[in-house]
C-alpha cells in the first residue's frame, strides 16, 4: 500500500491513485513544451500534468500548497545556512578562498563541496544550489562561446535587496522572487489550466507573506527540522508521523528510463537533430548521455538540453527538418485537444 493510500485511509478520505509509464512521460513532453510557452526543464511538470488531468475528471477547482516551503522554510537547503554562517564567522575569507581553490579540481570527497561553496558569497553559492551546467560544461557543449554567461550577474541584485539579513532569510527571499514565480507557480498554472482545472494557491497571499516575514528563524527551521511552524500546527490535527514526515518532492524514475533503449534512442535523435546542431556541439551531448548511462553524469543535464530541443522544435518548426517535426509532433501539436 502506498504512503498516500495509507494516509487517505487513516483520515477516512478516498484516494485515487494515478499511474504514469515511461511512454506516458516521453510522449507528452512535446505537448508540455507547447503549453509551457518557454523551456522549463523541471522533470515534475509531467507528473503535475497527469495529476491535473486526473483531478479534473472529478472537480473543477482544487487547492494546492505552493508557497509553503518558500514562506515557512520547507526546503532542506535552508538547513545549510547555519553551518555556512558559522564557517564564515570563524574562518577568514582569505583562508576560505585558498581552501576552495585547493580542492575544486580534486576528485570528490566528503566535504569538498562545502569547502568550494564556503569560499563563495551567498549570492553566488545559493543560486547555484540547483545549478545544472557550470562554466566548463557550457564551454564544452555550446557552439557559440559568447552564450557562455554566468547568470549570477542577473540575480545578485535580489540578494542586495536583503543584505544584512541572516542567510536563511536571504535564501528564502531569493526563492520567493525567482524559484516560486518562474518555476513552481508557472508550472502549476500551465499544467492545471491546460486541463481546464482551476488551482487556487491560498498560501501565496500578500497577508500570508507579510506574516511569514515576521516569523523568527526558530519557527522556520530547528536543528534538522524544516517548516517548524506548519509541522507544529499539523500535530494538532494529524498523526505525528504525518506532521513530521520527511519532505519529498515530486520525483519520477526518469533517470532510469533514460537508460532504457527506446527512450535513449529518442534522446539521441534529439541530440543529433538540426536544432541540436544549431546550438550545441552534438558530440559533447552524446558524451553526456553516455556518461549518464555509465552512471557518471546528471540526469538533469540531459533533461535540460532535451526539453530545450523539443521546445524549439515545437515553436520554430521552420528551423527543423520535416522528418524531425513529424517525430516531435506525435501528439499533433497543431490540434492539441483542450479539456472541457
Amino acid at each position: 500500500m502506498s504512503w498516500s493510500t495509507e494516509f487517505a485511509k487513516e483520515i477516512k478520505q478516498q484516494n485515487t491513485p494515478l499511474t504514469m509509464t515511461g511512454d506516458d512521460y516521453f510522449d507528452i513532453l512535446p505537448t508540455i513544451m507547447y503549453y509551457m510557452d518557454e523551456p522549463l526543464s523541471n522533470p515534475s511538470a509531467m507528473q503535475l500534468y497527469y495529476l491535473s488531468k486526473g483531478t479534473r475528471e472529478h472537480v473543477k477547482v482544487a487547492l494546492s500548497g505552493e508557497g509553503a516551503d518558500e514562506f515557512f522554510g520547507g526546503y532542506n537547503t535552508y538547513l545549510e545556512a547555519k553551518p555556512f554562517e558559522t564557517y564564515q564567522k570563524w574562518v577568514p575569507a582569505g583562508i576560505r578562498r585558498l581552501l576552495g581553490a585547493a580542492v575544486v579540481n580534486l576528485p570528490r570527497f566528503h566535504g569538498r563541496r562545502f569547502l568550494v561553496r564556503g569560499a563563495q558569497p551567498l549570492s553566488e553559492r545559493y543560486y547555484r544550489v540547483n545549478y545544472v551546467f557550470d562554466y566548463h560544461d557550457r564551454d564544452r557543449i555550446l557552439k557559440d562561446p559568447s552564450l557562455n554567461m554566468d547568470a549570477g550577474a542577473y540575480t545578485k541584485h535580489i540578494f542586495d535587496d536583503v543584505k544584512g539579513k541572516d542567510e536563511m532569510t536571504q535564501m528564502q527571499y531569493f526563492d520567493i522572487n525567482t524559484w516560486l514565480p518562474y518555476d513552481i507557480l508557472h508550472k502549476a498554472d500551465r499544467m492545471s489550466m491546460c486541463n481546464s482545472l482551476e488551482v487556487r494557491t491560498p498560501l501565496v497571499d500578500k497577508e500570508v507573506a507579510k506574516f511569514a516575514a515576521t516569523m523568527p528563524i526558530k519557527t522556520r527551521i530547528r536543528g534538522t527540522e524544516t517548516k517548524v511552524s506548519l509541522r507544529t500546527a499539523a500535530l494538532s490535527e494529524l498523526p505525528e508521523r504525518v506532521a513530521k514526515k520527511e519532505k519529498l518532492g515530486f520525483p519520477s524514475p526518469i533517470a532510469s528510463w533514460i537508460k532504457e533503449d527506446k527512450y535513449r534512442t529518442r534522446i539521441e535523435e534529439a541530440f543529433t537533430s538540426d536544432v541540436a546542431k544549431k546550438f550545441f556541439n552534438t558530440d559533447a551531448l552524446l558524451e553526456i548521455l553516455q556518461e549518464h548511462i555509465n552512471g557518471k553524469s546528471s540526469m538533469q543535464k540531459i533533461f535540460t538540453i532535451y526539453t530545450f530541443i523539443l521546445w524549439y522544435q515545437v515553436y520554430f518548426p521552420e528551423d527543423t527538418s520535416a522528418d524531425t517535426v513529424s517525430k516531435v509532433r506525435r501528439t499533433d501539436i497543431d490540434k492539441i485537444p483542450v479539456a472541457n
